[in-house]
C-alpha cells in the first residue's frame, strides 16, 4: 500500500508491505529513509536507521548519516565516504504503485567534468521482508563514460535489548582489503571473514576480490543476519567492492556500500561504459 505524506513543505512516500513500513523522499536523491518493522509482540525494529532529528527533505538532507543513499557516479573515501551527485541531486518520479517506484536523476550544473547525454534511473521494489534497488546507467553521447555506483546502506544497531554495536558483525568473504586515511590514500589492510561492528565504525575500509557478491550482518550467533546480495550475489563483476566507513557523532548504526568499483580511483578502476552502451547494479537486502 502507498501513502503520501507533505511535511515542512516536503512531500514523502511510505509504502507498507505486510509488517514491513518503507519511507522514501523520491523527489530528493531518490532515497529510502527508514525501514521499520512490526515485530509479532507490536514493539517496532529499525532496519535502516534515520536520526530522529534528522531533517527529511532540504537543507542539510544530503548529508545526513541514515537510511539508504545511491552512489553515483563512483565513490571517493577519506573522512568518511562521498556519494557522489544522485545523494544531493534531483530525480522525476517516472513510475509509482503499491511495490514500489522509478525515478529518473535530473542532472545539473555542478557535473559538468561528466560527460553529457547519459540517463540514470534508479528503481526500488518493496516486499514484506525485502527491498531491492535498481539503477541503470544509460550511455547516450559518443564518448565513454565511468561507472563505479552503488548503494549506501546504515544499518540500525543494536537490534536486541542489552546488546551492543560489538555483539554485531560483518561477513564478507573477501580475499583482499584496503584502509583509507583522511586524504583518501588507500594502504592494503588485512582481510577477515568476520568483523566487529564496534571496529568498523572507526575505519574507512575497502573489500575487493570477493568470493561471492554479498555480504551478512547480524548477531555473531548468525541468527536473525540482514544479507544484502549485489548484483543477484553470485560471481562477482570485475570491480564489485564492500566498503564501510566510520560514524559521525552518531553510535546507532553501522555504514555499509555496495558498489560497482573500488572508490578513488575513478578513472582507472570505475567501468568504462562505451558509447550507446549501458551498465547496471542492483543491491537487495533481505532476512537470511
Amino acid at each position: 500500500m502507498l501513502g503520501k505524506i507533505v511535511k515542512d513543505g516536503v512531500e514523502l512516500r511510505r509504502w507498507t508491505r505486510g509488517p514491513s513500513s518503507f519511507l522514501a523522499n523520491v523527489e530528493e536523491g531518490a532515497r529510502i529513509l527508514n525501514w521499520n518493522l512490526t515485530m509479532g509482540d507490536g514493539c517496532i525494529r529499525d532496519v535502516l536507521y534515520w536520526g530522529e532529528n534528522y531533517p527529511e527533505g532540504g537543507e542539510g538532507f544530503a548529508s545526513a548519516e541514515g537510511g539508504m543513499k545511491i552512489v553515483f557516479p563512483f565513490a571517493k573515501m577519506g573522512k568518511g565516504v562521498d556519494e557522489g551527485y544522485a545523494n544531493s541531486g534531483r530525480f522525476e518520479c517516472e513510475e509509482e504503485n503499491d511495490v514500489g517506484f522509478k525515478a529518473r536523476f535530473v542532472p545539473s550544473k555542478d557535473m559538468a567534468d561528466y560527460p553529457e547525454n547519459f540517463e540514470l534511473k534508479v528503481s526500488y521494489r518493496f516486499d514484506e521482508f525485502s527491498l531491492a534497488c535498481s539503477m541503470r546507467l544509460e550511455n547516450g553521447g559518443d564518448k565513454d563514460v565511468l561507472w563505479g555506483g552503488g548503494a549506501r546502506m546504515f544499518f540500525a544497531l543494536p537490534w536486541h535489548d542489552g546488546l551492543t554495536r560489538s555483539s554485531y558483525r560483518l561477513f564478507c568473504d573477501s580475499k583482499k582489503a584496503f584502509e583509507s586515511d583522511v586524504f583518501g590514500n588507500l594502504s592494503d589492510s588485512v582481510s577477515l571473514l568476520e568483523e566487529d561492528c564496534e571496529r568498523l565504525s572507526r575505519l574507512d575500509k575497502a573489500r575487493v576480490k570477493l568470493k561471492t557478491s554479498m555480504f551478512r550482518l547480524g548477531p555473531r550467533n548468525g541468527e536473525e543476519d540482514l544479507l544484502v546480495k549485489i548484483n543477484g550475489g553470485g560471481k562477482p563483476e570485475p570491480g564489485v567492492c564492500v566498503v564501510t566507513s566510520p560514524n559521525l557523532g552518531e553510535s546507532s548504526y553501522c555504514s555499509v556500500c555496495a558498489l560497482a568499483a573500488l572508490p578513488n580511483a575513478s578513472a582507472e578502476a570505475a567501468r568504462k561504459i562505451p558509447p550507446r552502451s549501458s551498465a547496471s547494479f542492483t543491491a537487495e537486502i533481505s532476512f537470511a
